[in-house]
């Protein structure tokens, strides 16, 4: 919604730096406390964002050996505009799953995100002020889809924590999206990029990444001598295997905390959001 208003380069995964910059900025050192992430994911996120224009990197007035972050007008522009467009969206949620599926997905899914997802206070006042403009007060908590956003980077912190122990030197969702698609069959690189959804540039870091790791290996394409072919090596089959025991192992112990009852409404309820499913109407008795 927001590519089609203009916003260009935008990905969810911003959203994390988006909900915790203040109107008058903040130190960098500030932002993985705040968004819940690892200092080298923030300053990632910083950099993209920075070149998109929507932040600035600023020298901070009292500490030469600090910097700080300050949203642009176009970063404003965004979230005022975000909010509205999410309120929108959540009044569709609320309609297609029904209010009470909706008020027990909101919280599971804050149980999920654990503090970060429940302490508004804590977030960056651009936000705030964007859903003040939309009409959104803060008593009213936490948007489905930030919970949502925020309850994914919580489970994969844990998950890929949890890879690395097993003895696997991965560390980013779109590496093992690669892994996954070429558990299928071998591909091109340019192939790759369009499945996966990531530019051309972005995916031959990945594959760098991942020959480097030893996870795939580049052959040549019998069809085309110019073109290389990528497939998993025997390591990356065993790192898909052991991944989804892992991944799984994790899931479990996310949702133990939710109990049977509201982890099952959950998991039945993005089921729903993500096909679009309208929630079925009781039945009248005549």
């Amino acid at each position: 919604m927001l590519a089609q208003q203009g916003y260009a380069g935008l990905r969810p995964k911003h959203g994390a730096v988006f909900v915790t910059i203040d109107l008058d900025g903040n130190r960098i050192t500030s932002l993985p406390v705040r968004a819940g992430l690892s200092k080298p994911a923030v300053l990632a996120l910083v950099d993209e964002l920075e070149k998109l224009r929507y932040i600035r990197r600023l020298q901070h007035s009292s500490d030469r050996r600090a910097k700080v972050i300050r949203p642009t007008r176009l970063f404003v522009r965004v979230l005022e505009d975000a909010a509205v467009a999410i309120a929108e969206i959540e009044q569709r949620y609320r309609r297609e799953i029904g209010k009470r599926k909706y008020e027990s997905l909101r919280s599971a899914l804050a149980r999920l995100a654990g503090p970060t997802g429940t302490d508004v206070k804590r977030w960056g006042t651009v936000w705030q002020a964007g859903r003040a403009k939309a009409a959104i007060p803060a008593s009213a908590g936490p948007d489905i889809g930030l919970l949502l956003l925020l309850a994914l980077q919580v489970f994969e912190r844990d998950a890929f924590k949890a890879l690395r122990g097993a003895g696997y030197t991965l560390d980013r969702r779109r590496h093992l999206a690669v892994l996954n698609l070429l558990a299928g069959e071998s591909t091109r690189a340019t192939d790759a990029a369009e499945r996966v959804g990531i530019s051309k540039p972005a995916i031959g870091k990945v594959l760098d990444d991942l020959q480097q790791r030893g996870y795939i290996q580049r052959e040549g394409d019998p069809a085309d001598r110019r073109a290389k072919t990528i497939a998993l090596t025997r390591r990356g089959l065993e790192l898909l295997r052991d991944s989804r025991n892992v991944f799984t192992t994790v899931e479990r112990g996310h949702l133990r905390g939710l109990g049977a009852a509201q982890a099952k409404t959950l998991r039945a309820a993005l089921l729903a959001i993500a096909d679009g499913t309208p929630r079925e109407r009781p039945r009248q008795r005549r």
